[in-house]
């Protein structure tokens, strides 16, 4: 894939989610004098084109429950 090329508003929208990646689009678009639905066009660019991804976790603190790998040596 070649270089992506950004404009202005690309970047102040990609600087928004990296500060809040649970930023809504109404929220940037207001910030940006923009409308939701380019908002949402432009972070679908994104997600098209690879540039923003997702990643999903568990807090096992909150599902009361506790994940380790250890390992022992013995002589």
């Amino acid at each position: 894939m070649g270089k992506i090329n950004l404009d202005s508003t690309d970047i102040t929208i990609l600087k928004y989610i990296i500060e809040d990646p649970k930023i809504s689009q109404h929220t940037i678009a207001k910030k940006i004098n923009k409308s939701q639905p380019a908002v949402g066009a432009r972070i679908k660019k994104y997600e098209e084109l690879g540039l923003l991804q997702y990643q999903t976790g568990i807090n096992f603190r909150k599902a009361n429950s506790f994940y380790g790998n250890s390992k022992f040596k013995s002589d």
